[in-house]
C-alpha cells in the first residue's frame, strides 16, 4: 500500500490464542498476535507498548499516525483468561448480557433479552459473579465490552455448525439420522470436491472424518454447501430451521449486506435459537448457541464476520508451530527463525499485485472460438488477478456475472481488439432455496 494511502489512524485487531506445541507434553505457546484492522482486516510488556502507542502514535517515512487497538479476536477459553471473567461453563459466562444461566445437565442460557453488559459496568465491577479478578487490559483504552467480539470461527463454523452435525449422527436417537441418509449425504459431500473452487482452503470430506474436519471444512458447510447436501435428508423443520442458520451468516458474511440487512439477520438468528430451543430441547441451549445472538451488534461495530474472525491468526499459528523442530527450547527456535526471515524479507521484497491487473498463462490452440476471433487471436486456460483465478475446466470456469447470469468458461481470448472469456450460459436458473 502506497504511504499517501495509509489512514491516519492505525487500527490493530489483536489475538491471543494457546497452541500446543509437542504431543508428548503439555508445553504451549501463547503468543500475542496483530492484524491491522483499518475498514474492517508478556503481558506487562504488551500492555506498556499498547499505552505509549495509544498515548504518542509512531512515525513512518515521515509520516505521523494514531494507534489504536480496534479489538481482540479470541476463543472463548483465551477471552475469558485475558478479561479475567467466569468461562463458558459458568452461571455467570456470557461476556454480553448479564443474565445467569441455568443447569440442564449442563450450563444453558435461555433469556434471550437480557440487559448487556458495558464499559461501565465491567470497570465497576456492578456483577461481581461476572468477574475472577482485575484483567490488565483495563489499563488500555478499550471497551471491555464491546471490543472483545465473540469469535465467528469458533462460535458459528467450529460451534454450532459442528454441534449441528453432531447432533443428526450421533445425538440421541429421536433426532439422530438413520445410517443409510448419513451416508448418502457423506456420499454428496465427496462428489461435491470436484465442484468446489481452488478459493476455499479445503475441500468437503466425508461425515466418517467429521472428527478430523477443520474449521474451515465447517465454515463451508454452514455458508455453501449444507443447503446441497441436506435437501431432502432432513424433515422440513430440521431442514428449515438450518437454512435460517444459514441465510444469517451468508448475511452477516457479506460486506454488501451485513448492515443493511443486520436486523433481519438478528431476528433470523433469534428464530433460530428458539427453534432449536422447542427441536432439540432446552440442553441444546449451551454457550456458542446463545451466543449468536449477539454476533448482530459485533457485526455492525466491526463489519462482516471475516473482519474480525480469528481465522488469519489461526493459519499464522500452525506456521509458527512448523518452525520448530524439537520441543526443547521453543521460544528461542522460532526467534531465530522468525528473524531470518524478517532479514530475507528486507533483501527479498514481496511482489505487490495491482488489482486492476491481470495474467493470461498456458496458451493453447484448442478452442472454441467464435467467428470474429479465428485471425490473430491467442488462446490461453488461465486468468489470474491478485488471489483470483478463473480457468477453462472445472470447478474453477464458473462465474456468476452482474446480470445474474451464470457462465461455464470455456476458452479465454486475446487479440488486437481486446481480451475476452468465451462461455456458455445456462438459460434455466432455479432457486437453491425452493
Amino acid at each position: 500500500m502506497p504511504v499517501e494511502d495509509i489512514p491516519p489512524t492505525i487500527e490493530i485487531l489483536i489475538n491471543i490464542d494457546g497452541i500446543p506445541i509437542s504431543k508428548s507434553s503439555g508445553d504451549q505457546f501463547w503468543p500475542i498476535l496483530g492484524k491491522i484492522g483499518n475498514g474492517r482486516n508478556q503481558k506487562l510488556i504488551f500492555v506498556a507498548e499498547a499505552q505509549e502507542l495509544e498515548q504518542n502514535g509512531f512515525s513512518f517515512k515521515g509520516k505521523h499516525y494514531q494507534f489504536k487497538l480496534s479489538a481482540f479476536a479470541c476463543d472463548t477459553p483465551a477471552r475469558s483468561f485475558i478479561l479475567n471473567i467466569k468461562g463458558h461453563t459458568g452461571y455467570f459466562g456470557c461476556p454480553k448480557c448479564i443474565q445467569q444461566g441455568d443447569y440442564e445437565g449442563r450450563v444453558v442460557f435461555l433469556e434471550r433479552n437480557a440487559p448487556l453488559r458495558t464499559n461501565e459496568s465491567f470497570r465497576n465491577r456492578i456483577h461481581e459473579d461476572h468477574h475472577n479478578g482485575d484483567s490488565i487490559l483495563e489499563l488500555l483504552d478499550l471497551d471491555m465490552a464491546l471490543d472483545f467480539p465473540v469469535d465467528p470461527m469458533h462460535l458459528v463454523d467450529l460451534g454450532v455448525c459442528r454441534k449441528l452435525l453432531l447432533t443428526w449422527i450421533r445425538g440421541p436417537l429421536e433426532r439422530r439420522l438413520p445410517k443409510n441418509l448419513v451416508e448418502i449425504i457423506s456420499a454428496r459431500l465427496e462428489l461435491l470436491r470436484d465442484y468446489i473452487p481452488r478459493e476455499f482452503a479445503r475441500l468437503s470430506r466425508s461425515l466418517k472424518f467429521i472428527d478430523r474436519w477443520k474449521a474451515t471444512e465447517f465454515g463451508l458447510f454452514v455458508s455453501y454447501i449444507g443447503p446441497v447436501v441436506l435437501a431432502g435428508i432432513l424433515s422440513s423443520r430440521l431442514f428449515n430451521n438450518f437454512l435460517v442458520l444459514h441465510v444469517a451468516v451468508r448475511i452477516l458474511s457479506s460486506n454488501k449486506y451485513c448492515v443493511d440487512q443486520n436486523e433481519y439477520a438478528r431476528k433470523l438468528l433469534n428464530l433460530f435459537v428458539s427453534e432449536c430451543e422447542r427441536i432439540y430441547g432446552s440442553y441444546f441451549i449451551y454457550f456458542n448457541v446463545h451466543c449468536l445472538i449477539h454476533l448482530c451488534d459485533d457485526v455492525l461495530r466491526f463489519g462482516s464476520l471475516p473482519n474480525f474472525s480469528a481465522y488469519p491468526f489461526e493459519n499464522y499459528l500452525q506456521s509458527l508451530k512448523k518452525l520448530l523442530r524439537k520441543s526443547n527450547q521453543a521460544l528461542q527456535q522460532v526467534i531465530k527463525r522468525l528473524m531470518e526471515r524478517f532479514h530475507i524479507d528486507e533483501v527479498s521484497p514481496k511482489t505487490c499485485y495491482d488489482k486492476r491487473q491481470y495474467r493470461l498463462k498456458l496458451q493453447h490452440d484448442s478452442g472454441p472460438l467464435l467467428p470474429n476471433m479465428i485471425r490473430s487471436s491467442k488462446q490461453y486456460k488461465e486468468l489470474h488477478f491478485g488471489p483470483w483465478y478463473l480457468s477453462c475446466k472445472i470447478p474453477n470456469n464458473c462465474v456468476y456475472l452482474k446480470d445474474s447470469s451464470v457462465i461455464l468458461i470455456e476458452n479465454i481470448v486475446s487479440n488486437e481488439t481486446g481480451d475476452f472469456i468465451c462461455g456458455r450460459r445456462y438459460r434455466q436458473l432455479n432457486n437453491i432455496y425452493d
